[in-house]
């Protein structure tokens, strides 16, 4: 199933950290998040935030770019983020001479 790195930023004054308020829409956003990835077949390999940056990444392997989307969509994590979907392909098997 293809990989997807999901860079989401936001910035300082949309921070989680922030208020109360933001708290709760990235609490509530990473909920649907999983909910969102569980009813459409896919699953996050890894995530990792970089707190200066205000940055998340997200490693989800899901049937499609369109299955993603709608995830990202329905979880309302878009309205808080810019959000980039980028390709992404073990690195290992991308060396692999073709069979």
């Amino acid at each position: 199933m293809p990989l997807h790195m999901v860079v989401m930023d936001h910035t300082p004054e949309s921070c989680g950290h922030r208020s109360a308020e933001n708290a709760a829409a990235f609490g509530t956003g990473f909920q649907q998040l999983a909910r969102g990835v569980a009813s459409h077949g896919a699953s996050v390999v890894g995530a990792w935030l970089n707190s200066g940056a205000h940055r998340h990444f997200l490693l989800i392997e899901a049937p499609d770019a369109h299955a993603l989307n709608t995830i990202l969509v329905e979880s309302g994590l878009m309205s808080h983020t810019t959000t980039t979907v980028i390709a992404v392909e073990d690195f290992v098997s991308a060396l692999a001479p073709p069979a």
